[in-house]
């Protein structure tokens, strides 16, 4: 269901137990499987799971800007299930997940950082170089 305002009506009318609102059209087998957390910190979660098909796993942290996943080492997309979590699509079989927190405001502070650690670095040797 794309419709948000839809999907929030259909959250009360729903056992979302078996069943994952999500706003894109996805293609799923029907399948089961299991997950087990392995390593759960504030911005890293690792999980294995096992599954019969290709399925969604759901998992019930809010859905936030910045959060990644790596399916068996693959970057995947991150899908907003049930208006407020979290969820991956796994192949059939056994699966390594990582969910870790980079928002862009991180990669921009290491930018930044580093292109002033540069900056200080020419300035030291120019200043060498032609004040001696």
């Amino acid at each position: 269901e794309t419709d948000k305002k839809r999907i929030l009506e259909m959250m009360f009318d729903l056992n979302l137990k078996n069943v994952a609102l999500v706003e894109q059209e996805m293609i799923l087998d029907q399948a089961s499987g299991s997950a087990t957390i392995e390593t759960y910190a504030p911005a890293f979660i690792f999980l294995k799971a096992t599954t019969t098909g290709r399925s969604l796993l759901v998992l019930t942290d809010n859905y936030y800007p910045g959060w990644k996943v790596k399916v068996n080492g693959q970057n995947q997309q991150i899908y907003r299930v049930d208006y407020s979590f979290r969820g991956v699509i796994l192949p059939k079989g056994s699966s390594v997940i990582e969910f870790y927190y980079q928002p862009w405001s991180f990669d921009v502070g290491v930018y930044m950082f580093l292109s002033g650690v540069l900056a200080i670095i020419t300035l030291v040797t120019l200043k060498k170089m032609y004040f001696k």
